[in-house]
């Protein structure tokens, strides 16, 4: 049955996999033994996800790759050399390749040069190095002017590397505003005099970094950092301050133009993402709302359907959660959120289906998943729906087909 504002279970359901779905697990727990899978993603070879060996000095490294053509079959291959930080190590489609891009930051992530390195491969098993670049302020600049730390996203065959170039805002006087988004994020601060400037960098297929002209149309205020940034079809999304949060758009990491507005409120509570597949597109928020909700644990979860002349349509709501992923692909869209009892009680994963883009939500499809499963990494191409669960009873991929609408 299809209903246009669904209810999510506050409790854990009893099932380890979600239930209206025939789902298929892959384990490779055996093949990975101590270390982790991260970054699971779709690109033009099928599947691909990071292998990370934790520990060490400088944190979690990356030691090689893993893909797929159909999400079941999967093939490792080991990097030349370990890649440190994790933490600030990125995976890109890049053309119809793969990319790996780390940003070293030693000693300092705020004040520090940077240096971005980069890997390449055509096929996820043979790489060879790109071109890095080192990253600081340019001469001419006032004194007290830092470089944040970047992000890097791929657009077509271009890795863009963008950042706020401005004073320091973290351990002045005046309070900070910096937003830490994940691996591939970014950061937002406040804008206004003195807030500074958009800059980027680009390179084509791993060749040399140049400037790059970053601008951002159709917004009131000067757009000093883009956060949240991510992929929606062909596009790249983003999110930018404005007067107030404003979902963004750009085919090739450049040119960006500002879109729909979050409503008030959900602008602090927690993760803004904008979702969809090319022709359409879903604003999420989160709201930390006072008092907490009586049952279950996190922020207020919401999702608007942009529709005709920039409106938005309220599709979800009332859930005490956090969202992990979403996916689209057509006018399908999946979401896949987490809830928790308390610190000490345990979480677990839920499942929301649609096929008419947010506007109903087919409840034969939804799930509440057992206490201790918990699920990320969402993807779905070609019909296919793939995620990655990350407790330790079970990890591994599950595989499921999605059914058509009706």
């Amino acid at each position: 049955m299809a209903v246009p504002i669904p209810d999510i279970p506050f409790d854990p359901g009893s099932g380890e996999a979600p239930g209206g779905l025939t789902w298929e697990r892959v384990d490779l727990s055996r093949a990975v033994a101590t270390n982790r899978l991260e970054g699971l993603m779709r690109w033009a070879g099928g599947f691909a996800m990071l292998e990370l060996r934790p520990g060490g000095p400088h944190g979690a490294a990356v030691v090689a790759t893993w893909t797929s053509p159909d999400g079941r079959a999967w093939a490792r291959r080991r990097l030349p050399e370990p890649i440190r930080p994790a933490s600030f190590t990125s995976f890109h489609a890049l053309g119809d390749g793969l990319a790996l891009t780390t940003i070293d930051a030693r000693p300092s992530i705020t004040f520090g040069t940077k240096w971005i390195s980069v890997l390449l491969s055509d096929d996820g098993r043979r790489w060879r190095r790109g071109a890095g670049i080192e990253l600081g302020v340019p001469a001419g600049y006032p004194n007290g002017w830092v470089l944040d730390f970047p992000a890097i996203v791929a657009a077509g065959d271009r890795l863009i590397a963008i950042s706020r170039l401005g004073p320091n805002r973290c351990c002045g006087s005046a309070p900070s505003a910096t937003r830490w988004a994940s691996i591939a994020g970014g950061v937002a601060l406040a804008a206004g005099e003195g807030a500074g400037r958009l800059v980027a960098w680009e390179s084509v297929r791993g060749g040399p970094w140049e400037p790059a002209p970053i601008r951002v149309t159709g917004t009131r205020s000067t757009v000093v950092a883009i956060e949240s940034l991510g992929r929606k079809g062909d596009l790249l999304t983003g999110v930018v301050l404005d007067v107030d949060y404003r979902a963004v758009f750009s085919r090739d990491g450049v040119r960006w133009w500002a879109g729909a507005a979050f409503p008030p409120g959900y602008e602090w509570g927690g993760a803004q993402e904008v979702a969809g597949d090319g022709g359409w597109t879903m604003l999420l928020g989160e709201h930390d709302p006072e008092p907490r909700f009586p049952v279950g644990y996190g922020n207020r979860l919401a999702a608007w359907l942009i529709g005709p002349g920039g409106r938005p349509q309220l599709v979800l709501d009332r859930q005490p959660v956090v969202p992990s992923g979403w996916a689209a692909e057509g006018d399908t869209l999946v979401i896949l959120g987490r809830s928790w009892l308390g610190e000490d009680d345990g979480d677990w994963s839920w499942l929301l289906v649609s096929h008419d883009r947010g506007r109903t939500w087919d409840q034969s499809l939804a799930w509440s998943g057992a206490l201790g499963a918990v699920f990320t990494d969402l993807v779905l191409d070609d019909g296919t729906l793939v995620m990655r669960r990350v407790d330790d009873s079970s990890p591994g991929i599950w595989i499921a087909p999605m059914p058509d609408a009706g």
